[in-house]
Formats: structure tokens, sequence, C-alpha cells
């Protein structure tokens, strides 16, 4: 039954997340009032996550953030979105944290522009169907059925290679678990249907190729 939620498509098939949804979670620790706990599933604490990306982002942690109310009772008590500002690069960074109990894998989104809303529902949207849905993985392109920034013409996420840090950053090891860090990229439907005909490397090569303003919610589609 549905009552409302995000469309998303994953490997060419639609799909529904919905904001309400009967479903058995079983119970978790949850996160203390400054959002830090220990994380009994997936091995590691947030604040070992957190340590990972400031080597790499030179920020610190500037909110963690809750999903949206819809899905609240549905994601993992600890699941949370990391968020940062980077002064050298000058963009903001949003990351899932708890993403990974069901693949080992976490996302992160970078954009110029501090809206946590709007990225905390997409972020959410993912990391849900991850868990109940149907695991996504690297290449992978998603739907979130809106615009990732206001007037945008970017509608879909590919699941991409951290490429500006490299695979220092894509593996998070801590004790017991090694956890993977993809980078969400905003993209058009014009270049989903081009991934689809000619592959994910073809779309990231015509990218590159472009000089790409992945921070400019007003770029235009490369294909």
């Amino acid at each position: 039954m549905v009552h409302g939620g995000w469309w998303l498509v994953v490997g060419g098939g639609w799909l529904v997340l919905m904001e309400k949804i009967e479903c058995v979670i079983s119970k978790r620790k949850h996160l203390d009032q400054a959002g830090h706990g220990h994380l009994t599933e997936s091995h590691y604490r947030i604040e070992e996550l957190d340590q990972h990306y400031e080597r790499f982002w030179g920020a610190s942690l500037a909110r963690l953030l809750p999903p949206p109310a819809g899905t609240q009772n549905q994601l993992p008590a600890r699941f949370r979105v990391l968020k940062y500002y980077s002064g050298a690069r000058q963009f903001w960074v949003y990351a899932t944290a708890g993403m990974s109990e069901g693949n080992s894998l976490e996302l992160h989104l970078l954009t110029s522009a501090e809206e946590d809303a709007i990225h905390v529902e997409t972020l959410s949207a993912v990391a849900h169907y991850h868990l109940f849905g149907h695991e996504v993985r690297l290449g992978d392109s998603v739907n979130i059925g809106r615009p990732w920034l206001p007037g945008s013409s970017c509608t879909r996420g590919l699941l991409s290679l951290p490429y500006l840090d490299g695979p220092d950053l894509e593996y998070f090891h801590s004790a017991g678990c090694s956890i993977r860090c993809l980078w969400l990229i905003p993209v058009t439907e014009s270049e989903i249907d081009f991934r689809r005909q000619f592959g994910t490397e073809a779309l990231e090569e015509r990218l590159e190729r472009a000089g790409f303003n992945y921070l400019d919610p007003a770029r235009q589609s490369v294909v």
C-alpha cells in the first residue's frame, strides 16, 4: 500500500520508496543526544568515519542530521547524514553514516548549496532502498524524482568512484569492517540515457572531457 514517497530507479527498473511501509526492523542501539554511539552491526563508530572524512575534506563535522521524519521509523536508528564545509575547496559535503548495514557502502554528495532538507532527503531515499529493497552498487543510477536542487536539470544520480580524492577516501577501514565510500554525482536524464547505451565509463569520460562543474546545479548536459 503506497501512501506517497520518492520514485527511485536503480539499474533501469522503477521502484517506489514509500514514506509509509510496513516493515519489521530489529531494535538497535540508539545514538546518544550528541549523535554518537556504537554502530554494533557495522563495528565502527561515527567518530571514526568522521575522522576518515576530515582527512580528505579538511573540514570538521558541522552537523549530524537525522533522516526525514517520515522515514525515521524505517531507517536504522543510527542512520545519520554527516554535514561538512570544506573552506579550502569551497563546497559542502553531505555523507551517509549507517547505510553500510546492508552492504558495506556509504555515499557522499558534494554541493555548493547548503540545503539540509533536500540533501538529507536524497541520501535517505537511496539509503532506504539500499537497506530494504535492493543493494545499490558502483555504476548504478538513481532517479530521485525531482531536481537535485531547485531549477536544476539534474534529476538523476550516478554512484561513482570518489575521483577527487582517490582510493584512500574510497575505502574506510575499522576493526572488523571495511566500508566503501562512493560519490553520488548529480546527472541529467539524457546523460543516464547515454550511459545505458554506451556504459558508465563512457559517460564518465564524457563528463571529464567536458570539464563539467559538479557543484553547479544549473550546468548543462554534456550529451
